[in-house]
């Protein structure tokens, strides 16, 4: 039996729909030598258990499984009337709602998901993505939307369906310090920066625009041609439409701005929050970048150099004459930390500079050349800086 029928099975017995036969098929799989660490590890990575974040091994798991199901008499499929006994018994079954997240976990405590990149089902059911892992990406009811390939997710490619008659949407959620990919199903290869929330569609419909949504964060978007569907980034004030092109959008809720920085092609913007015409859709050529402000409602638009807005694709923290007020939020973002600045005449001051592989000690040591301050980092990452 190929892995991906095992892994329906599993997401099966996981949601509590699995019939008698599919255990014990599930069953004399998993005790086979060659499969049975694909049980443990789907069990380990895949899922979050949110029970007052208990935590359970994926062994002791999977000798539960044989344990109960060793129980001829006191087996039963249907389990939606005791979820806390099938805790107790299986160790792996969450039935406390149609929205209940999975976790396993051997060794670390759970503190939140706010630190993890996650995938968010359209059920509501929440994946942890492990960058160091290569699987399957399968929804509640056992479909293998796509793969996962350590740092970048891969959907199905197909063409527009044009059966499907509703979208189905997964969000993806990448938090501070970290990047992540996602190859859409249409092909469009989507960059995430740190602290970014990307919704889109699992399959896109033919005769609909490609429209995807970003609530907040940035993202580069490589956007796969195709003229007949119009692609649409959506980000709370303003729409970018595309027919394939290349280009940066950053929308965090910490700036004072939107940006759109075109790299190739061409692209429309306009405020999504009123209603226009075409003809007014504010078109930007290549090394164009234009910026909205959240204050006024206003777009300014200017000749850039692209490579100081998309460096952070390749992991390249890159300023210039920027205020030290702005660069702290790009801190935070990037290093995974909280800055508390107690010395108000540094926020004004414009730094120019570019870091890589330097730690946000070496980064904040850099920035006292230019104007002496003091600093620490506690334990818990938050950096406390002082005159």
């Amino acid at each position: 039996m190929k892995n991906t029928e095992i892994e329906k099975i599993i997401i099966k017995y996981l949601n509590n729909r699995a019939t008698k036969k599919d255990i014990e098929v599930l069953k004399q799989t998993i005790n086979n030598e060659k499969h049975k660490s694909l049980f443990e590890n789907y069990v380990q990575s895949n899922h979050i258990l949110d029970l007052e974040f208990k935590i359970y091994n994926s062994k002791q798991a999977l000798a539960k499984f044989n344990e109960k199901t060793d129980n001829k008499s006191n087996f039963k499929i249907s389990w939606y009337n005791k979820p806390l006994n099938i805790l107790k018994y299986a160790a792996i079954i969450a039935i406390v709602a149609t929205s209940a997240i999975l976790m396993i976990n051997n060794n670390t405590e759970i503190k939140g998901l706010e630190k993890q990149i996650t995938l968010k089902l359209n059920d509501g059911t929440i994946q942890i993505i492990n960058l160091d892992k290569k699987r399957n990406i399968i929804d509640t009811k056992g479909i293998v939307l796509g793969r996962q390939d350590n740092n970048k997710l891969v959907y199905q490619n197909s063409t527009l369906n044009s059966e499907e008659s509703k979208l189905v949407y997964n969000t993806l959620y990448v938090p501070h310090g970290k990047r992540f990919q996602i190859e859409l199903s249409d092909g469009t290869l989507v960059h995430l920066n740190s602290g970014t929330s990307l919704k889109y569609p699992v399959q896109f419909i033919k005769g609909l625009s490609r429209e995807v949504f970003i609530n907040d964060g940035e993202a580069y978007f490589e956007v796969s041609k195709d003229k007949n569907h119009p692609f649409i980034v959506n980000c709370n004030n303003i729409s970018t439409k595309v027919y394939g092109t290349e280009f940066n959008i950053s929308s965090y809720h910490t700036d004072k701005t939107q940006s759109v920085v075109l790299v190739e092609g061409s692209v429309g913007i306009y405020n999504n929050t009123m209603d226009i015409n075409k003809e007014e859709e504010i078109l930007l050529s290549p090394n164009e970048k234009a910026s909205f402000n959240k204050s006024d409602k206003q777009f300014s638009i200017k000749t850039v150099n692209v490579a100081n807005y998309i460096a952070w694709k390749d992991g390249v923290l890159w300023f210039k004459n920027e205020p030290f007020e702005n660069i702290i939020y790009k801190l935070e973002r990037h290093y995974d930390v909280s800055i508390q600045n107690n010395y108000a005449a540094l926020n004004q001051i414009k730094f120019t500079g570019t870091f890589d592989i330097e730690t946000i000690g070496q980064v904040l040591e850099a920035f006292q050349i230019y104007r002496p301050f003091n600093y620490k980092i506690t334990d818990n990452k938050q950096i406390i800086i002082n005159k």
